[in-house]
């Protein structure tokens, strides 16, 4: 991290906006299976995602998808 904070990252920038929206939620220890997009819209609608700790599928509708990866 940045001591001046001058570098952009996300934990920084974005998730403090992100967590004042109401129903914003991360989900972590997920995989995406895929994303739903309207043709017609061009957009992504949501998304079809596996809990890795349960194994459990879901199919998450939502009005703003982010997805994030790390090793």
């Amino acid at each position: 991290m940045c001591e001046a904070k001058a570098k952009a990252s996300p934990d920084l920038l974005l998730y403090p906006m992100l967590k004042a929206r109401n129903g914003f939620e991360v989900r972590l220890r997920c995989h995406v299976l895929g994303l739903k997009y309207d043709t017609v819209a061009k957009r992504v609608t949501g998304v079809h995602y596996v809990d890795l700790l349960t194994g459990q599928e879901y199919e998450q509708p939502a009005d703003v998808v982010m997805l994030g990866a790390s090793r």
